[in-house]
Formats: C-alpha cells, structure tokens, sequence
C-alpha cells in the first residue's frame, strides 16, 4: 500500500484538506504523508524551517492528536507543481484543494496541471468538505478511464459501504455522440442503457444504482454532485495537454463541482486489492 497524500499550504483550506485526506487514508488502511513545498534559496536553512513550522502546526490543529502523530510530514524545496507531481509517483492518492469557479481553466492553473499530469488518482477537495462520504457518484461512458473510475469507484465504496452510483450521460448531438451517428433518440438512449449495464456487470458482487440522464455529461454530472459526497471521473491522459485542458469533461468538473472529485486515469484502478 503507497501512502496518501495530503497537498497544505498552511492555510484555513489546509485543515479541511488534510482531515479529508486523513478519512480517506484511514479507510484504506494507508500510510498519511502531509506534502508541503516552498521556492527560495535551497542552501538556507531558514526557508525550510519556516515552512516545516507551519507544515506542523497545520498538521496539529487539523487531526486528532494520535492521528497527527502518525503523519509523516515532508517539506521539498521545489514547486508545488513539481512537488505533487514527484510525490504523485510512489502515491495512491493525491489529495489538493481547489476553489470552484466557472472561468475555464488556463494552462497556468495549478490545479489544471496536476489533474493532467499526475502519476495517481487526484482528490480535488472544495472549500467545506469535511464531511463523511455515503454517497458516490461515477462517471461512465464505456472508455477505459471510465472504467477504472468504476473500479475506483467501486473499492472505495465498499470500505465504508458508502452507495454506489454509476451515471450514464447521452445526448443527441451527432458530432459529440459516443452512439451511432443517424440513430434515433430511443435507440441512444437504449445503447446508453446497454453500455451501463456492461460496465457495471463487470463489478464484483455490489450494490450499484445506474443513472441514465440526457445530456451533457459536464452538466449531468455537476447535478449529481450536488445530491453526493463524492464523484468520480475518468481521464484518458492522451494527447496534448492543450486538448485535455480544453476538452477533458474531468478538467470541467473538477473545477466547478460543488463536491470532492477524484480524477482517475486510464492506467489507474487495476485490480481489486485494497
């Protein structure tokens, strides 16, 4: 088992991402590591401990006292960008936060980047989201990342037996249909309905509740975040990072959800062993 880990600046933020990172780890009996990073001269002592400083008191006055003595905390002199990046290598899970908005994400956006770019699923967690996870929602149209989403999906579901809902967007627009172009809206619907059932036939025993909405996904999927606690989508992880930043529907959901998202890729959710 890799740790999780916790991405804090210090700020108010901080607090709720790490108890959200720290649940999370507990549940899947991993390993807790609260990841800091700062960028100044790597030969002084004094930007290290500072920020090592606020990295404990963080650490202290967010977790319980046994808990916060378990966590490992690190502090690299590096980027945040390239901080998680490197820590998202050897990790299971890397949990950051992220403030909702709906200007579209730059390719400057930190956030943005490392939902691309990152070697592990990513936890986005928004500003109050300190909550218990009973409900959760997943993405699915069929491809692989959205099968491992499922899989995902469906691990951390049983850890906590949290409900389980696999949500099938479709919509009748030919140039962006995964169905066949010329079919009616009955026969979308019904092929929408069949890949579903596929998809989650391929799960292990486990409750799952199907959801089939027409249309967008980005818009399907925002609705159910407001009725769960935690949704999850796949990410292909293909082609320029221009195309994913503009066209991924994880990249829009993740920046506009009103719930915890976790980003899981193509290669990401293989097997069953928690």
């Amino acid at each position: 088992m890799h740790p999780f880990v916790a991405a804090v600046d210090g700020s108010l933020h901080s607090k709720e991402i790490l108890r959200w990172a720290d649940r999370e780890a507990s549940l899947a009996h991993a390993p807790l590591i609260a990841l800091s990073a700062y960028e100044g001269d790597r030969h002084s002592g004094t930007p290290a401990d500072d920020a090592a400083q606020r990295l404990d008191a963080c650490v202290e006055s967010a977790l319980p006292s046994e808990r916060a003595a378990h966590t490992r905390r690190v502090v690299l002199p590096d980027r945040p960008f390239d901080a998680m990046i490197k820590a998202s290598v050897e990790s299971d899970l890397l949990v950051m936060g992220v403030h909702r908005h709906r200007i579209p994400w730059t390719p400057h956006d930190l956030a943005a980047r490392v939902v691309a770019l990152a070697t592990c699923p990513v936890a986005m967690v928004p500003e109050r989201s300190d909550g218990s996870v009973q409900r959760i929602a997943v993405g699915v149209d069929g491809s692989p990342a959205s099968l491992a989403a499922l899989r995902w999906a469906a691990r951390r579901a049983r850890r906590s037996s949290a409900a389980l809902i696999a949500v099938m967007a479709w919509h009748w627009v030919p140039e962006y249909s995964v169905f066949p172009y010329g079919a009616s809206e009955d026969d979308a619907e019904r092929d929408a309905a069949e890949l579903l059932d596929r998809a989650v036939g391929r799960l292990p025993a486990l409750r799952c509740t199907r959801m089939i909405d027409q249309g967008h996904p980005t818009d399907v999927l925002l609705d159910v975040a407001d009725e769960v606690d935690l949704l999850v989508v796949g990410s292909t992880g293909t082609g320029s990072f221009r195309n994913q930043l503009l066209g991924s529907v994880s990249q829009r959901v993740a920046q506009r959800a009103s719930c915890p998202v976790v980003v899981v890729h193509e290669a990401d959710g293989d097997g069953w062993h928690d």
